[in-house]
């Protein structure tokens, strides 16, 4: 780009795609991703290929490249957004936004260059694929004008995801609101227009012209210029926003309303703040005191919220007549698990990377608290936190267990053990990595995304097995499906285990999961408490009073 006219040139494009080439993990990226499609499409191609006689597959590319298509859309759903999202916010984290816009770059061209310095890596990924759509070419049933439609909507799926992130970041303050906004909005839109919808759009043009597709993509097109617009006046307008903790105006706004409530009851209070002293735990003070959620007052008005919907389902449930179906009850269920590990692993991953963005944690070392006591004193809130997502579990085990008459005590056990071990070693595991990764968004994207990975790993191998190679999985092997936390809350709350694969008697084999993420859940916390010293940044005893400013009886 250097000998290009000085109108051709793209200084900030130039910049994020040298960063980029510079990090390892864009390399890991890209061979995780071209792994991933190359070993999914070979195995949904198997049953079409393994056939004995060359003849009998012309004619099946169809589905082949149907298939493999449908899964590059769901890989730049799920990828691009992650990718995109913090482009923006970023340089308002940081504060270099107002640098950029001092410089002779126009707001278009900031935003254009800084989605396709997103773009481009994915395009690549487009480009790796190319060969398995030539081999579903080559078994025939493929027309050129379905293969280039298939291309042609690919392309816009990308400028479209990317242009609807890239206004979000634009919008939102921080990383964590533009993050979840490019899903959840997103996912709004698509399910308000169809017509948004790539892979509705690839079904119907299956069996019309590429014209007709171009045609029937206008949507998707004037999506693309919609959100680009909507980019470039937020990049303005919303350039200099201050930071709002929108937990915390939630939690102001319930405490209005239950102040205006409390006038009925005669101005019960059932907490009331008291600033207590530091003392010996001044870390363990602050996150107990002074967090969200840490502090008591905040911590019920969660519980709050969390038992209100489950109380009025319980009601409406109990006034059925003649009813004893509880699928509403299981399905709160499910919600509640995917709420509590998403607001313990956010907690715990940002514990000690927060602390590096705000570059506080230098100040926090110059204390005499040695490493290991810093880790299990930042842990308190987060302890607390636990504590009180486990009333609800509670909760709907009780009810389940006294409205379903088949619903015996040793499914409130074992369903109580498994939430008294996942969700700890969620905040475990998320905490090792917060410690290992330096930036905060990094550490809680990277702990959500591994925790979602590991949760729908079995349903997509066994999905798989099942539509690849069509292999149902019998024998010792089916065993294996024991250990994934998703197979045993399944089959402890349908009350059929032995329909997700978990033979009869159930207990050892629950038994055997709960030894074995209990053993991850101690591992996790004995590495981030061993090497705490390096975790933090630390010269190993370099603290001479080891034990001071920290309890004893704090090691559990």
């Amino acid at each position: 780009m250097r000998y290009l006219p000085r109108k051709w040139k793209f200084p900030l494009l130039a910049k994020e795609l040298t960063e980029q080439a510079a990090r390892k993990r864009t390399y890991v990226i890209r061979f995780g991703y071209t792994a991933l499609l190359f070993v999914a499409t070979c195995v949904l191609f198997y049953g079409n290929l393994s056939s004995d006689e060359t003849t009998s597959v012309l004619g099946r590319g169809r589905p082949m490249f149907n298939q493999l298509v449908t899964l590059q859309f769901w890989g730049i759903y799920l990828l691009l957004p992650a990718t995109v999202c913090s482009v923006i916010s970023s340089e308002k984290e940081k504060d270099s936004l107002c640098l950029l816009m001092l410089t002779t770059l126009t707001p278009w061209q900031i935003i254009v260059q800084k989605l396709f310095g997103r773009l481009i890596p994915m395009f690549t990924f487009l480009f790796i694929s190319f060969p398995l759509m030539a081999i579903a070419f080559s078994n025939g049933g493929v027309t050129s004008s379905h293969m280039w439609s298939g291309i042609l909507l690919l392309a816009l799926t990308c400028l479209q995801v990317g242009s609807f992130s890239i206004a979000c970041s634009a919008f939102f303050r921080t990383t964590y609101e533009a993050f979840a906004a490019s899903y959840l909005c997103f996912l709004l839109l698509c399910y308000m227009i169809p017509g948004m919808f790539a892979p509705n759009v690839f079904a119907w043009a299956e069996t019309r012209a590429l014209q007709e597709t171009v045609a029937g993509s206008m949507i998707m097109i004037a999506s693309i210029c919609v959100f680009l617009f909507l980019a470039r006046v937020f990049l303005e307008s919303r350039a200099f926003v201050p930071a709002r903790n929108y937990l915390l105006e939630l939690f102001r706004l319930l405490d209005r309303i239950y102040t205006d409530m409390n006038h009925v009851t005669g101005g019960i209070v059932l907490t009331k703040d008291v600033d207590l002293l530091p003392g010996t735990q001044p870390v363990a003070w602050r996150e107990t005191s002074k967090k969200s959620l840490g502090t008591v007052r905040y911590l019920f008005r969660v519980l709050v919220l969390l038992e209100l919907p489950l109380l009025w389902t319980f009601q409406l449930i109990r006034g059925q007549i003649g009813g004893t179906s509880t699928e509403v009850v299981s399905v709160l269920l499910y919600v509640l698990w995917g709420i509590s590990a998403a607001m313990v692993a956010m907690h715990a991953a940002g514990l000690v990377s927060s602390e590096r963005s705000r570059q506080t944690l230098d100040v926090l070392l110059t204390t005499p608290i040695a490493a290991r006591n810093i880790i299990l004193q930042k842990f308190r809130g987060v302890r607390r936190l636990i504590c009180v997502l486990c009333v609800p579990f509670l909760n709907i085990f009780l009810f389940e267990k006294w409205f379903k008459s088949s619903y015996g005590w040793d499914y409130v056990f074992w369903s109580s053990i498994f939430v008294l071990i996942y969700l700890p070693l969620t905040a475990w595991f998320s905490m090792w990595l917060g410690l290992k990764i330096r930036s905060q968004v990094r550490a809680t994207l990277v702990s959500i995304c591994l925790i979602v990975v590991w949760l729908t790993l079995p349903v997509a191998i066994q999905y798989l097995l099942a539509h690849g190679f069509n292999v149902e999985v019998t024998g010792s092997a089916r065993y294996l499906w024991i250990f994934s936390p998703t197979v045993v809350i399944r089959g402890i709350e349908s009350g059929a285990p032995t329909a997700v694969g978990i033979p009869s008697p159930h207990w050892p084999f629950y038994l055997a999961n709960a030894v074995f993420y209990g053993f991850l859940l101690w591992l996790f916390r004995h590495v981030s408490l061993k090497n705490a010293d390096q975790h933090l940044g630390r010269i190993k005893g370099a603290v001479g009073l080891k034990g001071s400013l920290g309890n004893p009886g704090d090691k559990r």
